[in-house]
């Protein structure tokens, strides 16, 4: 393996979680973590990315709203 792949580094860019409670279709909550910006959509796509997803990860914010499932968006350094 060169180094270039073995010094890449994955940094969190995107949390994503559904609401039930929002108005369809817009039930997907987005936080930008870079920006810290939070919008609503029906849909996220990304390309490059590397995504992490565990039970019992969300944060105060998330937690508010009844997450308990995030997924975690990482993207290249």
């Amino acid at each position: 393996m060169s180094n270039q792949i073995l010094k890449t580094k994955w940094v969190l860019a995107y949390r994503l979680r559904y609401k039930k409670t929002l108005k369809a279709p817009n039930r997907l909550v987005v936080w930008d973590v870079r920006e810290n910006y939070e919008y609503e959509t029906d849909k996220f796509e990304l390309v490059n990315c590397k995504i992490v997803m565990a039970y019992g990860n969300s944060i105060k914010q998330e937690k508010a709203c009844g997450a308990k499932l995030i997924l975690e968006v990482y993207m290249k350094e």
